[in-house]
């Protein structure tokens, strides 16, 4: 298996940008012997090696990135560690309660790891707002509203008025408030859950993965300068997974896009009622994330590409920025002059039926693809709930995501690519305003 697609760290994430130097990189540049090999250092990749070790301290594993860890999507995100989150009208609640028992692990394994780990990355359990500017949000929240209940999970209400004084703004009608999720600088956590990994995981950085090699009794898995010979390959690549034969025409990757300021000055903030931290998801599919960090900074994110490569197309961050900046302004005109130094492009993959890519798929051969809502907390449970299958641990959470339904498979392209922009264009003519 020769691997032709690499990721590479090419625009300017903002929640690596402003963290201070990392430490010293380690590089692949020997050959070695380890019992499993994770190719992939995201959030499932890393939930996987400390469960991996935590569950058998005598195992060695080995994490092979092939950028800094934190750099790539699960670094990329917006922050919102997300317990539940839906557009549109629910009508497959048993895929929901499952789907909301796998956000929950993960979000709690992320809360034990930031709090014993003492991880510094601004996590925060403020919660969030879903604002609506027009028709389509309204009716979005009205159905989120009617999920809730079902559910019997509490709400808030928020009006114009209250908005316009938590926010500084009178750009949305109406607001929904909840709780349950958490927000954090998502680099930072991941900087952090490396750092804090057992002592029989090894990290290797800067070490993309060009061939790996089935062989008797295991796997030979090369980089340009090293290799590692393991019993064990975990493929926990995210978008890139088809590019090593799994999952293919099974997911679609999309990209979206995000600015971040400079911190605002204090006078300024309170000049314009912008007070506490606050984090603002979009009711409709087509409205904005937003957030004001506790550090004063405003991070913006949307705008949506099809990317059939399953990597970023760094050509399309300066044209997101300028969708940013005049956003920006119908919000927050008096924000106008305001430099946004930093503007970034992440990739998430998409099921046809938020189906799960999960499990053995070859004689030592594993491989997990957090997809569709929620990749981080997904994440974070599926890399842990691997490592238990592997090693034989059941549970029933284990036993939600082996009976989730396979991911389908999707139409060839370029039908695909036709039917992926015509829904971009449908989603956004439907939610025009509420961006």
């Amino acid at each position: 298996m020769k691997i032709q697609v690499l990721p590479k760290y090419e625009d300017k994430n903002g929640w690596w940008e402003i963290l201070d130097s990392p430490a010293n990189v380690t590089r692949l540049t020997e050959n070695r012997d380890v019992n499993t090999a994770i190719i992939g250092g995201g959030i499932a990749g890393v939930s996987a090696a400390q469960r991996l070790a935590e569950l058998d301290p005598s195992l060695d594993v080995a994490v092979l990135e092939a950028m800094r860890i934190g750099q790539g999507p699960s670094g990329k995100n917006s922050g919102f560690m997300l317990d539940l989150h839906t557009h549109g009208e629910t009508v497959e609640w048993e895929e929901l309660n499952r789907s909301i028992r796998i956000w929950e692990s993960g979000l709690n394994r992320m809360r034990e790891w930031v709090r014993n780990g003492q991880i510094e990355c601004h996590w925060s359990e403020w919660g969030r707002i879903y604002g609506a500017a027009g028709a389509d949000g309204e009716e979005n929240i009205a159905k989120l509203v009617r999920t809730l209940d079902h559910l019997g999970r509490s709400y808030t209400y928020r009006s114009a008025e209250q908005l316009r004084h938590d926010l500084g703004t009178d750009f949305y009608h109406m607001g929904l408030f909840l709780r349950g999720n958490a927000l954090c600088n998502p680099s930072a956590l991941m900087r952090g859950l490396k750092n804090a990994l057992p002592v029989n995981v090894t990290v290797f950085e800067e070490s993309p993965v060009n061939r790996i090699e089935k062989r008797k009794g295991g796997f030979t898995v090369a980089t340009a300068t090293g290799q590692i010979r393991a019993e064990r390959v975990v493929l926990a690549t995210g978008t890139l997974l088809r590019h090593f034969g799994i999952a293919r025409r099974r997911y679609f990757v999309i990209s979206t896009y995000a600015s971040m300021s400079e911190p605002l000055p204090e006078e300024q903030l309170r000049k314009f009622g912008l007070r506490d931290e606050f984090a603002i998801l979009g009711a409709s599919a087509n409205g904005a994330t937003i957030r004001l960090t506790r550090d004063g900074r405003l991070l913006f994110r949307n705008a949506f590409t099809h990317d059939p490569k399953g990597t970023v197309a760094v050509r399309n961050v300066a044209w997101a920025r300028q969708t940013h900046v005049d956003a920006i302004k119908s919000r927050w005109p008096y924000l106008a002059l305001m430099g946004l130094p930093y503007s970034w492009g992440g990739s998430v993959a998409i099921t046809r039926n938020q189906g799960a890519v999960f499990g053995e798929f070859g004689d030592g051969l594993y491989a997990v693809l957090p997809s569709d809502i929620g990749p981080m907390t997904k994440g974070a449970s599926f890399g842990t709930l691997l490592a238990e299958f592997m090693e034989g641990v059941d549970s029933p959470l284990l036993s939600d995501v082996l009976a989730a339904p396979i991911a389908k498979t999707l139409p060839p392209r370029p039908f695909l690519d036709l039917g992926i922009r015509q829904f971009l264009r449908k989603q956004a003519r439907a939610g025009d305003g509420e961006y």
